[in-house]
């Protein structure tokens, strides 16, 4: 089991990386966070390209689910693009037909 210190690092990381390699592309797109001023919602990060926000889970575990990414929905349909679950697995999946899975191996 994993403390919140290991998982917010570990978020940090990720939330780094997608940034740095965004960057050295050439992408310059805006990325947030989503969180309720209740603190019950949050969203890792979306990332807003093209008139599109896709957001991004980011999870220290190797079995992502689909309900990880139920706060997704908070964002309107017509201008959310595929999300993402950045995990631990060791490929990368669809779980549904806008929710894709990535390994962090691969960022």
């Amino acid at each position: 089991m994993h403390t919140g210190c290991e998982a917010r690092f570990f978020e940090t990381f990720v939330v780094s990386e997608l940034i740095r390699n965004a960057r050295n592309n050439g992408d310059f797109s805006s990325f947030y966070f989503y969180r309720e001023e209740n603190g019950n919602a949050e969203i890792d990060l979306i990332k807003e390209s093209n008139g599109k926000l896709y957001p991004i889970e980011i999870k220290l575990n190797s079995t992502p689910k689909a309900s990880m990414a139920g706060y997704f929905s908070r964002l309107d349909k017509n201008e959310r693009g595929m999300g993402t679950i950045i995990c631990l697995n060791d490929k990368k999946t669809i779980l549904a037909s806008d929710l894709l899975v990535m390994p962090v191996s691969l960022l």
